[in-house]
């Protein structure tokens, strides 16, 4: 495969020169390495924190987020978003952010939760329980062939219940019928 952390005569690498968001986000999914300095002594963060890239602080912020480093020292054409001792981290790419109040999610929940314990309509199940192992397992298949051919017109067993579950051998069954087996 490519390697994308391979420099230039300069010491740049792909990540050095990425000059927009998604193209910063491939080159850190393919394994871009936000550590390399280049021959001017800049890491990837350096040149991004004193560009005019139009989405700046978002590539800023994307750095930051996986952990990409600061200038080691201040050197003169370092920026808030670079400099040892700065603060700035950018801002989130999102630009439809959800609200993560802790209060608004903790409603949300509670009324979902609240739904959820309302008896609703009670209109029964079927359940077919099938044990399994040795000769019981062969006398399972016999009495399905049975339930299927001769009391249902020839319908699939697995139309006239709601669920079905089965242990050893009936599990098994229970697997061949659901995978639409007869």
């Amino acid at each position: 495969g490519a390697d994308v952390n391979v420099p230039d005569n300069d010491g740049n690498t792909p990540l050095h020169k990425a000059s927009g968001q998604s193209v910063l986000q491939a080159l850190l999914a393919f394994g871009g390495n936000t550590h390399l300095i280049n021959s001017k002594n800049y890491n990837p963060r350096h040149i991004v924190a004193t560009s005019s890239y139009v989405d700046k602080d978002e590539m800023l912020y994307i750095l930051h987020a996986v952990g990409a480093p600061r200038c080691k020292t201040k050197l003169g054409t370092c920026k808030e978003g670079c400099a040892p001792e700065g603060k700035d981290n950018g801002k989130t790419p999102c630009t439809q952010c959800i609200s993560r109040d802790r209060h608004s999610f903790d409603d949300v929940l509670e009324n979902a939760m609240l739904d959820a314990l309302k008896p609703g309509p009670s209109k029964g199940g079927r359940v077919l329980s099938l044990d399994g192992g040795g000769m019981k397992g062969l006398v399972l298949i016999q009495i399905l062939l049975a339930i299927q051919v001769g009391g249902f017109r020839g319908r699939p067993i697995l139309d006239l219940f709601d669920w079905i579950a089965g242990t050893s051998t009936g599990g098994i069954l229970a697997l061949t019928l659901a995978s639409g087996k007869s």
